[in-house]
Parts: C-alpha cells; sequence; structure tokens
C-alpha cells in the first residue's frame, strides 16, 4: 500500500481490519460496506474515508499501524491511535 492512497483494495481493508478477505467481500456483497470499480474490471476500490467512517460505525478498532498512513490531519487529531 503506498502512502497517500486515496482508495484502498479489498485486501487493503482486510489488512487494515484485521480480518480475513473472504469477510471483506461478503460486505461488500451484503451491502455492508460499498465500493465501486471500473466498468469490466473485477476489481472492488474503496475511499480511505469511507473506510474510516465504517470503522466508526461498526466499532472496528484503529489500532492497525496501517490507518495511520491513511489519516488526514483532522482524524489523526481526533482519533487515538496505537501501534501494538
Amino acid at each position: 500500500m503506498a502512502k497517500g492512497k486515496k482508495v484502498l483494495t479489498p485486501g487493503d481493508v482486510a489488512k487494515i481490519c484485521n480480518v480475513a478477505h473472504r469477510t471483506v467481500q461478503k460486505w461488500f456483497d451484503s451491502g455492508l460496506l460499498t465500493s465501486y470499480g471500473l466498468p469490466g474490471s473485477r476489481n472492488r476500490q474503496r475511499p480511505v474515508s469511507e473506510l474510516i467512517s465504517f470503522m466508526k460505525a461498526n466499532n472496528i478498532p484503529m489500532t492497525s499501524p496501517l490507518i495511520t498512513d491513511f489519516l488526514d490531519a483532522e482524524d489523526r487529531g481526533s482519533e487515538s491511535i496505537s501501534a501494538n
């Protein structure tokens, strides 16, 4: 994952949320988590800002050091991030 990246792949989401890739696919399939992709492509992407909102709404801890690369200055000021 590149620092400053604005969209995440399902694999990125799985790593950040500390869940299996299949769990992320189920979230997309059930509509719990939305994504978009380019026409004709099976790849799904999720904006970072929406993932942060999803994590907050579903009480998913933001303890992954990976998420700190994506938080903007406002979120960094209001969130307590620990790198266990």
